[in-house]
């Protein structure tokens, strides 16, 4: 739920300048089913596979489910915030690019997206996990900027190539989030 307000804040913030460059979500900064689906997709599946594997997985597949949530909000709020940011690279050849191109990244938005997923995380964490603080928090947060990095470099490729959908994008970096955190929690944990 959290996300979801953190997104549609950052979604509505500059929306007047965004419409004017091109860069809203839709007409008005709405965000479709399919955009839902794309970055509610990988939490869900983390979610279900945790209710059916028992108390054994608990903690690691939780850490996984706060990972995708992390790598939805870095993305977001790196997309919708970094715009702001007229220094931007491609991510694949760090040529300079235009402010909202696919695969462009900036160091506001990249700071931002690390931002976007210590937010994530620590109300993730606090909600599943209550006050119990602990080192492993890294974890997730560093798996949502990775997230969100991948989700830059696949759609300096493959999106702008058009083989995958933004959509696809944003559920396929979003899993990987969740499967690098389990990894590093599986290893460190």
């Amino acid at each position: 739920m959290a996300f979801a307000v953190i997104g549609f804040m950052v979604t509505k913030l500059n929306l007047s300048e965004k419409k004017m460059k091109g860069l809203q979500e839709g007409r008005s900064g709405e965000r479709t089913g399919k955009n839902v689906l794309g970055v509610a997709l990988p939490g869900c599946m983390f979610a279900l596979i945790n209710l059916y594997s028992g108390d054994k997985y608990y903690f690691i597949l939780s850490v996984g489910f706060i990972a995708t949530i992390a790598v939805a909000a870095a993305d977001t709020v790196a997309s919708e915030l970094g715009t702001k940011d007229k220094n931007v690279w491609m991510i694949t050849t760090f040529e300079r690019v235009l402010p909202g191109t696919d695969g462009g990244i900036s160091l506001l938005g990249t700071l931002l997206s690390l931002m976007g997923s210590a937010v994530a995380v620590l109300l993730g964490w606090t909600v599943i996990f209550g006050l119990s603080f602990d080192a492993l928090m890294i974890i997730p947060l560093l798996a949502g900027f990775i997230g969100c990095l991948l989700d830059s470099l696949l759609g300096a490729t493959l999106e702008t190539e058009g083989r995958i959908t933004k959509y696809f994008n944003n559920m396929s970096t979003g899993l990987m989030g969740g499967i690098i955190a389990v990894i590093f929690v599986g290893i460190l944990g």
